[in-house]
């Protein structure tokens, strides 16, 4: 692996996060360059997981403040009812494509209608 390739690595994983200690940071290194030491090969973070990570990621670094980060809270918490929703929550980010984010858009403009088609005995 070239240096710039590792610099990258090392960046990825490390997102910010200030609570990443030095042995950690190894540890998702190695995971990441052995993964079949570690059984994780088939493991992907999903894009919830991920988007959460680079939002507190930037909190972290003071690319943005906490106000903005309370609106990305939300987004990310509509994201994951869109997703629950549609039966496709935990999925990779691969399968959230040009046509997921069109639904996404038309389930953020329609979700207050949601309420009112689901039958009152499933709410009990």
């Amino acid at each position: 692996m070239r240096l710039n390739e590792r610099k990258k690595l090392i960046l990825s994983l490390y997102g910010g996060d200030k609570s990443l200690t030095s042995d950690k940071l190894e540890k998702l290194i190695d995971e990441h360059l052995h993964p079949e030491k570690y059984d994780v090969a088939d493991q992907k973070e999903s894009l919830c997981e991920m988007f959460q990570r680079y939002v507190n990621g930037w909190l972290d670094t003071g690319v943005i403040g906490l106000g903005r980060k309370k609106h990305y809270d939300v987004v990310i918490r509509e994201l994951n009812r869109f997703l629950i929703i549609n039966g496709i929550d935990g999925e990779p980010v691969e399968v959230f494509n040009k046509d997921m984010i069109l639904k996404f858009r038309e389930f953020l403009r329609i979700e207050h209608t949601l309420l009112i088609n689901i039958p009152v005995c499933m709410l009990i």
